[in-house]
């Protein structure tokens, strides 16, 4: 009786077994590609560092708890926290598409990233996935930044030129649908087809502090940048502290959107950054 049994099992082994062989295979031929910004930082000490537990690292850690508890319900949020010489202006955005459960657990995961990344600068912007988080001690809302950062996917294309021309055409596109009608989430989605069987997919977002005028000129410098950088990839990011531009041949967002939230405040210049991260460009 103990042979038959081990006899019967012999045929769901032979099956599980080529069951895993297949998987192997359509994995080897069809292999599942993602890239993101987790985390990418830039850390700026031209306007001072802080020693441990004085009072700036203690407003900008209410800072941090602050942005994490307002930013989910808009995906949206600009606050101060604390007084002269020690007070921090902080924004968060998190990405139009994503809920405000993962909105939320991004914010909290940039506020912990920002202690070992930017350990002691008075000045920082962090990129992840779906959100991103800066701080300083001077103001910045409202006030544009051009300086083009960008990441690439690590697949590269068969028809360079056509693939990009494409890539851009559609961030343009989606730049003009992100900032049409007034203030709003100045953010958008959609996918354009390279051909037959292949699509491409985009998404580009301002930060709501922006004024209309500047979020276009902020995607165009972004999306404008891609040629230079990434010209030869299936899919890459290009983006600044209040932009963010992203093609690829797959979809990577969701149909999710948030309301507007605006708190705009008065502007004032930014200085050059060290660079913690992939890549950058000028």
């Amino acid at each position: 009786m103990e042979a038959k049994r081990s006899s019967s099992r012999r045929p769901m082994l032979v099956e599980r077994i080529n069951l895993l062989i297949l998987l192997f295979f359509l994995l080897l031929c069809f292999p599942f590609r993602a890239f993101a910004l987790d985390p990418f930082a830039l850390c700026n000490s031209s306007y001072g560092n802080f020693t441990s537990n004085n009072p700036y690292q203690t407003n900008l850690k209410q800072l941090f708890t602050t942005l994490a508890a307002n930013g989910p319900a808009t995906g949206f949020n600009v606050t101060t926290v604390g007084q002269p010489p020690n007070q921090v202006y902080g924004l968060v955005f998190c990405r139009g598409d994503v809920s405000a459960d993962d909105c939320r657990k991004c914010i909290s995961d940039a506020g912990t990233q920002f202690t070992s990344l930017c350990p002691l600068q008075k000045e920082g912007t962090i990129w992840l996935d779906y959100c991103s988080l800066r701080y300083s001690n001077v103001s910045f809302f409202r006030v544009r930044d051009d300086e083009i950062n960008y990441n690439w996917d690590s697949d590269n294309n068969t028809d360079p030129v056509k693939y990009t021309n494409m890539a851009v055409s559609l961030l343009n596109n989606l730049s003009s649908q992100a900032t049409a009608g007034g203030f709003g989430l100045m953010f958008s989605t959609g996918v354009s087809s390279f051909n037959e069987s292949f699509k491409i997919y985009g998404l580009v977002q301002c930060t709501r502090d922006l004024t209309i005028a500047d979020c276009k000129t902020c995607l165009a410098k972004a999306a404008g940048f891609i040629p230079r950088c990434c010209s030869s990839q299936l899919g890459a990011i290009a983006f600044s502290k209040t932009c963010y531009t992203r093609y690829d041949s797959y979809q990577f967002f969701s149909s999710g959107t948030s309301a507007p939230s605006l708190n705009p405040t008065s502007p004032l210049a930014s200085p050059p950054v060290n660079l913690v991260g992939p890549s950058r460009g000028s």
